[in-house]
C-alpha cells in the first residue's frame, strides 16, 4: 500500500493496490485459541509515494511516521509502528488482544502520518502532517 504525501491541506491518498481509502478495517478469527491469539498480528506496510515533485523535493516518514489524534489513540497499546528503509517504509503492527473475542471490544484509532519534505535545491526541511486516516481493530469475526 502507499501514501501519497502533499503540502496542500488535501488528504494523502492510501493506495492499497486497486482502491484508494481513508481506514482500514483489522479483523481477527473469534475461534482462535488463547494461545493462538497471542501470536495473531496483522502487519500493514505503508510505502511513501515520492511521485508528486520528484524533481524539487523528496518526502520521508519523519517522527515515528504518525501522530494519534488527540482523544483517538491507541490505549490497548497494540499498534507498532517502525520506519525503514530510509524513511520510505511505514510498517504497523497490530496485535490481537486477549479481549478481542468480547462484544464491544473493538478499537478505532484516528491518526495521522507525519512526513518530513526535503528540498532538493536548499536542503531545508519541513515537516507535514496528512489529514487523519484511522484504523479500526476488530471486533473478531466468525471463521
Amino acid at each position: 500500500m502507499t501514501v501519497a504525501p502533499n503540502d496542500s491541506g488535501d488528504k494523502w491518498p492510501l493506495n492499497t493496490g486497486s482502491d484508494y481509502v481513508d481506514a482500514l478495517t483489522v479483523v481477527f478469527d473469534k475461534n482462535s485459541s488463547l494461545i493462538e491469539r497471542q501470536m495473531e498480528r496483522a502487519v500493514l506496510a505503508i510505502k511513501m509515494d515520492n511521485s508528486a515533485d520528484p524533481e524539487h523535493y523528496e518526502w520521508r516518514f519523519a517522527l515515528g511516521g504518525l501522530q494519534y489524534a488527540s482523544g483517538h489513540a491507541d490505549y490497548r497499546h497494540d499498534i507498532e509502528s517502525q520506519v525503514s528503509a530510509d524513511g520510505k517504509l511505514l510498517t504497523l503492527i497490530i496485535n490481537c488482544t486477549e479481549d478481542r473475542a468480547v462484544p464491544g471490544a473493538e478499537e478505532y484509532v484516528d491518526f495521522c502520518f507525519t512526513a518530513l519534505r526535503k528540498s532538493k535545491k536548499n536542503g531545508e526541511c519541513q515537516i507535514f502532517e496528512s489529514k487523519d486516516p484511522s484504523i479500526g481493530i476488530g471486533p473478531i469475526r466468525p471463521s
